[in-house]
């Protein structure tokens, strides 16, 4: 069905002859072997997308909408990649031969930004975490990951801090080091040696600079 995926493939363009514009687009590649293989993501992408996307058709609003479920996803995914505006993401794709065909609107017409915001916005937040661990699972079938370790984010908390010039940066470098080798010292003296640490010489040019 369209409104899921489209699998009518289109030829390539010829390819980039700069190796680092290859090893740039190497990792979209990557990511669309996952998506092809974990057809679970679309299929979760599909449950909040399939009854807007029968509205988005403006040719004819009686047919299927002329963006699937994957085209959504991996425009999102572009996104995210870049780093970019919804407006800026769309202008991307629509100029780039190569994320036209990962995204697999070939030579169609390219969603408006506005469009693009509506889709994405029905993609709700537990959504993205069934997509995470659709693909967690999908990891540990293929034994990329064994579960062993995890990295977990740290959670940023607001704070007051002074204004980062270069001389108050490296006065903490330098304090924050002594106290190292403070700890050091104190555990075993012959690790850190016992030159002096000059505390005051470095605060008095500090000072001096600011």
């Amino acid at each position: 069905m369209r409104g899921k995926m489209n699998n009518q493939v289109e030829f390539g363009f010829q390819p980039s002859t700069l190796h680092v514009t290859n090893e740039y687009y190497s990792r979209y590649e990557r990511i669309s072997r996952i998506v092809d293989e974990t057809p679970e993501i679309v299929e979760i992408v599909h449950r909040d997308l399939k009854k807007i996307l029968k509205k988005k058709n403006h040719r004819d609003p009686g047919r299927e909408c002329e963006f699937s479920s994957d085209t959504v996803a991996r425009i999102v995914i572009c996104q995210i990649i870049g780093g970019t505006s919804l407006r800026d993401t769309v202008v991307r794709i629509d100029d780039s031969n190569y994320l036209r065909r990962f995204v697999r609107i070939y030579n169609g017409p390219m969603m408006s930004f506005t469009t693009f915001c509506e889709l994405k916005n029905a993609i709700r937040s537990r959504t993205w975490k069934k997509i995470n661990e659709a693909l967690t699972r999908a990891a540990i079938e293929r034994e990329l990951i064994n579960g062993e370790r995890a990295r977990l984010d740290t959670t940023a908390y607001e704070t007051n801090i002074h204004w980062p010039t270069d001389s108050s940066l490296l006065w903490d470098t330098y304090r924050t080091i002594a106290r190292l080798i403070k700890s050091v010292r104190d555990l075993d003296p012959e690790v850190a040696g016992d030159k002096r640490l000059q505390l005051k010489k470095i605060k008095k040019l500090y000072t001096k600079i600011a």
